[in-house]
């Protein structure tokens, strides 16, 4: 009887475990998406933030608007009215909107890069330079 007994514990220990380390793993995924979303957005920020970038790509810019509009009410506004972590990291909304706004930046990206490689052609003496260095180049060049 007692072995039973302890049989029983050692299973429910071993439930409680599984659970907590899948709970851990949601919310470690989550984070690492949360991160690329981040990285991403706080990456095209700096490029739209440059004016003659907003009026060379105005479709694109209008595109990343809206994704921090959504990166604000989908992600940001929720996970504050959430006072615990696990709350935010382990729903299945977040993990799916981040990859989706990931997934739009990446393009939009493209569509950045693809800009900067025409610009470079009238410049190749800058082909050595970072897209920032490039940029500022090109907004000092007005």
């Amino acid at each position: 009887m007692k072995d039973s007994h302890h049989e029983n514990g050692d299973m429910h220990f071993q439930d409680k475990l599984v659970a907590t380390n899948t709970t851990i793993h949601k919310m470690l995924t989550a984070l690492e998406k949360w991160q690329e979303a981040q990285k991403v957005i706080l990456s095209l920020n700096a490029v739209f933030s440059q004016q003659k970038m907003q009026t060379t790509l105005p479709h694109d810019f209008n595109k990343f608007q809206e994704i921090e509009k959504t990166y604000v009410k989908q992600v940001i506004e929720p996970s504050l009215l959430m006072p615990k972590a696990k709350q935010v990291l382990c729903s299945e909304v977040l993990v799916d909107t981040l990859e989706k706004l990931v997934t739009k930046c990446v393009l939009i990206q493209k569509g950045v890069e693809d800009a900067l490689e025409a610009k470079r052609l009238a410049f190749p003496r800058f082909f050595f330079m970072t897209d920032k260095q490039f940029l500022e180049f090109l907004e000092l060049s007005d």
